[in-house]
């Protein structure tokens, strides 16, 4: 199996080759002669549009068309919504393990981090989250403790009074409260599970 990041960023040359490979089925290494034939899979993924890159006649039509053979869309983390709690939570407990602590965020904090569009997606929020925790030796963050792009988030996005707030809330108060150790019965529309690739 083969893993392709950023697929749209191969120039033409490299969309040539690759499609020779997948139509062959074989390479040719490097200074080498002979066709070596070749049995893999091959995930390809991007951040961009391809379909937008094909028509701007920068990605090949006929290299789009070879990879879409099972296509999976993951929208950005800006557009999942309280998911963001959930990954936030499975972070904090993974880090506090690792690292010997308590950590947990205020509600403003938490706010913040679901106002600001993590460009970056999750990889961005776990490095932001363990930044957090390694430099900080309190156990409650609240807002003024992130890093200012994410801080500043919360007052001009325009998402940042959702209706949603008086949820998320709750959600990170009951949060609290297991950390604590005390059991809890969490509200209904938090039990929804994810798997992130």
């Amino acid at each position: 199996m083969i893993y392709l990041e950023e697929i749209g960023t191969l120039s033409f040359e490299q969309q040539t080759s690759l499609l020779r490979t997948i139509e062959m089925r074989h390479i040719i290494r490097t200074h080498g002669r002979r066709p070596v034939p070749i049995d893999v899979r091959i995930i390809a993924a991007d951040t961009g549009d391809i379909d937008q890159l094909v028509a701007e006649g920068r990605f090949r039509a006929d290299l789009a068309a070879r990879l879409r053979g099972w296509c999976v869309e993951i929208p950005p983390l800006r557009a999942r919504g309280d998911d963001l709690l959930l990954l936030v939570n499975h972070f904090l407990a993974l880090l506090n393990e690792r690292l010997g602590k308590q950590s947990a965020l205020a509600p403003d904090a938490l706010e913040a981090l679901r106002s600001y569009d993590w460009p970056g997606n999750v990889r961005e929020l776990e490095l932001t989250l363990e930044r957090l925790l390694q430099l900080s030796e309190k156990n409650v963050l609240v807002r003024d403790d992130l890093p200012p792009p994410i801080a500043l988030a919360l007052g001009s996005a325009s998402h940042a009074t959702h209706p949603r707030l008086a949820e998320r809330q709750q959600l990170s108060e009951c949060e609290a409260i297991a950390r604590a150790g005390t059991p809890i019965r969490r509200p209904p529309w938090a039990h929804r599970r994810f798997t992130w690739y």
